[in-house]
């Protein structure tokens, strides 16, 4: 059997890529093409070795998931161990749909008996490896936006503290896996309830915000005499339900997310201003963005100090 080197190599780097690319949408991270690439590479690379090389050893379960999880670091460079292991979970979830998918798509091609009798390898060709692609895409995003999306948004509750202007204020948050919102400079957007925010406004913004009507925000700024707050405020287009729209971001000194176990610090967010209430029964007040979660993490320690 004669294998050509390149189109064996070339193949693999897309497939590697199509499957990091599927898992950071169903992680909700954003997508860094050049570390996409270089773990692409590196994994064809890997499977290159297998008809190359004679070392079976290297191709054992335990190193193919070491070698998943250094894709994975090149990919996205998680910044804990738990955000690495969900990530790779992640991405077998992408590799075994798109597996399946792909052999789903060649058997529902063939007749009863060739479907039967012919083995997969032997008559795979690139339209199958097309079709099952773009099936296993379809089923990915389905069930991101479905079932995935729903447990996600149940699991934990986030306390978020905004900081502005020497003022503070809390807000309770969820993150949002459908949030893939970003600000021009690239920072992820945590879209806020107006109610719960406008407590590290000035008089003036707060002024602004109650004058003029939501729909009217935007063409009204240059009414607003809070000339600092203008300075940090970004225009974040999005597509609802109703069509196209645009939320008014500012940024802020600092945000704190606080869960349990672990805090993280940034300033590299902006917090999108929303006029209505994100929950019905007001069980949060802002909606983060699933890229924060990959942010520099701190351990919380509690400590006991006896006197004396």
């Amino acid at each position: 059997m004669y294998v050509y080197v390149d189109l064996f190599l070339g193949l693999n780097i897309l497939i590697n890529a199509l499957l990091i690319v599927l898992t950071a949408k169903l992680y909700g991270t954003r997508v860094r093409w050049l570390r996409v690439l270089l773990a692409a590479g590196a994994g064809g690379i890997y499977a290159l070795g297998y008809i190359c090389l004679s070392w079976e050893f290297l191709y054992s379960i335990p190193m193919k998931l070491l070698m998943s999880m250094l894709m994975i670091h090149l990919a996205f460079s998680p910044k804990t161990l738990s955000s690495l292991l969900r990530l790779t979970t992640a991405y077998y979830i992408a590799c075994f749909v798109t597996g399946g998918a792909m052999a789903g798509w060649f058997y529902y091609r063939q007749s009863f008996m060739s479907a039967l009798l012919e083995p997969i390898s032997a008559f795979i060709g690139w339209h199958d490896l097309l079709g099952g692609a773009v099936l296993a895409i379809c089923l990915l995003l389905a069930a991101k936006a479905g079932l995935l999306a729903n447990l996600l948004r149940r699991s934990v509750e986030y306390q978020v503290e905004v900081v502005y202007r020497n003022k503070e204020t809390a807000l309770t948050a969820i993150v949002d896996t459908g949030n893939s919102l970003y600000s021009a400079g690239r920072r992820p957007v945590i879209i806020a309830d107006y109610q719960a925010v406008q407590e590290v406004f000035s008089q003036q913004t707060k002024d602004f915000f109650s004058r003029y009507s939501p729909d009217t925000w935007l063409e009204s700024l240059h009414d607003c005499e809070d000339k600092d707050w203008l300075a940090r405020i970004q225009i974040i287009p999005f597509r609802a339900l109703g069509g196209e729209s645009v939320l008014i971001a500012f940024r802020p000194d600092m945000v704190k997310v606080r869960s349990k176990d672990s805090f993280i610090e940034t300033s590299d967010v902006v917090i999108g201003v929303y006029a209505g209430s994100l929950s019905a029964k007001n069980r949060f007040t802002a909606l983060l963005h699933p890229a924060i979660l990959q942010f520099t993490v701190h351990k919380e320690v509690n400590t006991c100090v006896s006197p004396g």
